[in-house]
């Protein structure tokens, strides 16, 4: 895996110059994390939290994506590192030099760990982390995810389809196929939202793929 990236301390990562205000730990209560970041329009920087991942729409979001793509492993990161994620072994950068570039890979969180630390998700070739923490000030990579709330939202104009469907009676032979289509879409929509330049929306229950630069 080459090393391709960039690397923010997390005060720069929630396009601040002062996290200082940021000094109670929000891994019980993801929504009180920095709804800033760096990232572009329409993305933000995943949360970690105490939820398991285990459902769609969890905020602990490296573990839930972990567990789509890495089957939950915590010692083979090679799932991380494969299509379509593609993450990095970038190490970081400390005191002023790179430090396990090509070993490591480190990627910051929005939530706060401590008046200095902040959480992020750690791999190696042996060990997946997705909760660790580690000082503010340090240099790592960063993967943004969408803002859409494609876990809400989507659900509901896909429900309305639903009914749209089981309301024409021309569409009832096709009931088998459409009931498995309802059973895959809650996985399918969890793994959207960690493809790192395409997000997917519903507009007036009509699908969209939009490409991020």
């Amino acid at each position: 895996m080459g090393v391709v990236s960039y690397y923010y301390n997390w005060t720069a990562a929630i396009a601040s110059n002062d996290s200082s205000s940021f000094d109670t730990p929000t891994y019980n209560d993801p929504t009180a994390n920095p709804q800033n970041s760096i990232c572009p329009k329409s993305w933000r920087l995943p949360t970690i939290s105490n939820d398991p991942g285990t459902t769609p729409g969890s905020t602990n979001e490296f573990r839930r994506l972990n567990i789509l793509y890495n089957s939950n492993s915590t010692d083979n990161p090679s799932g991380l590192m494969s299509a379509p994620l593609y993450l990095s072994r970038s190490g970081y950068v400390g005191g002023g030099s790179l430090l396990g570039a090509g070993g490591n890979g480190y990627y910051w969180s929005s939530t706060v760990y401590s008046s200095e630390n902040a959480r992020y998700l750690f791999f190696y070739d042996t060990r997946v982390s997705p909760e660790f923490n580690y000082y503010r000030y340090c240099g790592f990579s960063l993967r943004c995810v969408a803002r859409y709330a494609t876990d809400k939202v989507d659900r509901t104009c896909f429900w309305r389809v639903v009914a749209r469907v089981l309301g024409n009676r021309a569409n009832m032979p096709k009931l088998p196929f459409f009931l498995k289509t309802l059973v895959k879409f809650d996985s399918y929509l969890a793994k959207l939202k960690f493809l790192s330049r395409t997000s997917y929306r519903f507009d007036r229950c009509r699908f969209h793929k939009n490409h991020n630069a």
